[in-house]
């Protein structure tokens, strides 16, 4: 009677208190921390409604049966769920069937037919009266979260950053989908998808190699409309993928404007940006002349020829370098007094994320990277090759010289990926005070580009490197980044011996642990 007492108060207790937890290792069933915060952080409460018929027999979409319909209406009630819980005083939702309540219909969307709503999620804020439909990624919601974030920045007035994919010079193209079915390996297609699934908008931004009148759009005009492809929105980071053509000597002017913080108005006259600019380039061991003499005017040096790691390149493949992370917290307290510590905060960031480490990060053929130091710059480097790695300038060799003649080839350590923050080009005056945080151009700057195109997108660690990377450059003026969750396929491979070891310890260790307990209790009971 007690126990069953016992059982009857702890199960109303957990009825009554209850709290999930989220032990996958991806935490594929718990909202990203950027959602948490943006829950946190809303000014106005904001309200979904979902559209789901009761009837199966009324409103379906065709071709979708009513137990599919299910399905999906739990998932995006138990996704809805979250949301509220997480911020219940600021973010509510309803269901409601089209059929029964036709007055909420037309209220959202006039006399639209009830096929054509079925399923759909209207994001409202209350008191700004700002709607937005949900634009699922898929006809599944298999990222709703997502998508109930892009639609609260819009219905809370919040402003999406926008990224530009410099071309015109040979760089990586964005959209080479219709070169196969999943793209052109060389292209960025996923890469521009994840910026997309991290509340940014991805442009082209295309320069003609005839055209000297250019420049990286800067804070739209008044009255400016957007849907005119002369507006364009203002430039949060600017990334140059690849080049290999020449670069112009009025596009190198526009590219340190943009660094400068500065630009043209419509007089030709000099004037301020919002802040200055943020750059991610990505080199290669033959980069154009033009394109290195205009880094080099900034600071930074590619070096010509291919990094071989003897320790690290990829077994077979020997131009490939696997690079393994920095991590800044297992830095010694001298050296990280050494680092600026707004530096250092954004190497935590971008390499060790929650205090953990970047998995290895493998570059297909990757030049060193050397920064300038002078009063006017400060950097660090993400990663760094081992001490057994030499630069050779000629792709077509991978054996090292390794004499200590003019012929040996320079030996490493090497970084192929430095982050950089300066306060004008080389020559310029040095700051007498520390300057304005928007006044400082920040860079990251990668010896290769192959690392995250389409073909290797998915090895390693080398998007979350990019993408931090891209985060923590937009610094203050960056949404926060939420990362899809993929679910982790986990296979626990076994040789012959450790096979065997399985199966006979799985036939013998449970029924002899059994037996020996039993002749325990056997002996103790005798």
């Amino acid at each position: 009677l007690a126990f069953t007492g016992i059982v009857v108060v702890i199960n109303f207790i957990s009825f009554e208190n209850h709290k999930r937890s989220d032990v996958t290792a991806t935490n594929q069933f718990s909202l990203a921390q950027g959602t948490r915060q943006l829950l946190k952080e809303l000014d106005e409460p904001v309200r979904a409604t979902a559209f789901y018929v009761e009837d199966p027999n009324a409103g379906l979409n065709p071709g979708r049966s009513y137990q599919e319909l299910l399905a999906r209406r739990a998932q995006v009630e138990e996704t809805l769920r979250e949301f509220e819980a997480a911020r219940s005083s600021k973010f509510s939702f309803r269901f409601v069937d089209p059929t029964l309540e036709p007055e909420i219909v037309r209220n959202y969307f006039g006399s639209l037919p009830t096929p054509l709503i079925q399923e759909t999620i209207v994001v409202e804020g209350l008191d700004s009266a700002l709607i937005h439909v949900v634009q699922p990624s898929d006809i599944d919601y298999s990222e709703l979260e997502q998508d109930l974030y892009s639609s609260i920045l819009v219905v809370s007035n919040q402003e999406r950053k926008t990224i530009y994919f410099l071309s015109g010079h040979g760089e990586r193209d964005l959209e080479t989908a219709d070169s196969g079915s999943i793209g052109d390996p060389s292209g960025y297609d996923n890469i521009r998808a994840a910026l997309e699934r991290d509340n940014y908008e991805v442009r082209t931004l295309r320069w003609s190699l005839l055209d000297e009148d250019v420049s990286v759009p800067g804070e739209p005009a008044d009255g400016c409309v957007s849907k005119d492809p002369d507006c364009l929105p203002s430039a949060a980071l600017l990334v140059i993928a690849g080049p290999k053509d020449n670069l112009p000597a009025a596009h190198a002017s526009a590219l340190s404007r943009y660094l400068l913080g500065k630009e043209l108005d419509a007089a030709g006259n000099l004037v301020d940006r919002r802040e200055a600019g943020r750059l991610m380039f990505l080199a290669e061991p033959e980069i154009p002349e033009t394109f290195s003499a205009f880094m080099a005017v900034w600071g930074v040096f590619v070096g010509q020829g291919y990094i071989r790691d003897e320790d690290r390149s990829v077994q077979g493949l020997p131009h490939t370098l696997q690079l393994q992370m920095n991590n800044p917290l297992q830095l010694t307290a001298e050296a990280t007094r050494s680092i600026d510590p707004q530096v250092l905060a954004t190497l935590i960031g971008i390499t060790a994320p929650k205090g953990q480490s970047l998995g290895n990060v493998r570059m297909p053929g990757a030049a060193p990277i050397k920064i300038y130091q002078d009063p006017n710059r400060d950097s660090a480097p993400l990663a760094f090759t081992s001490i057994n790695s030499y630069l050779i300038p000629e792709l077509d060799r991978v054996e090292p010289n390794k004499g200590t003649g003019a012929q040996s080839d320079p030996r490493g350590p090497f970084s192929p990926v430095f982050f950089v923050q300066a306060f004008g080009p080389l020559g310029a005056p040095a700051a007498t005070s520390q300057p304005p945080d928007t006044e400082i151009a920040r860079m990251v700057v990668f010896g290769d580009s192959d690392f995250v195109n389409n073909l290797n997108y998915n090895l390693g660690s080398g998007a979350d490197l990019f993408l931090n990377s891209a985060n923590y450059l937009l610094g203050d003026f960056s949404l926060v980044s939420i990362r899809p969750k993929a679910f982790t396929f986990r296979e626990f491979n076994l040789n012959r011996n450790g096979y065997n070891f399985v199966r006979f310890s799985s036939w013998l260790f449970m029924p002899g642990l059994l037996g020996l307990m039993a002749a325990f209790v056997w002996w103790v009971r005798r």
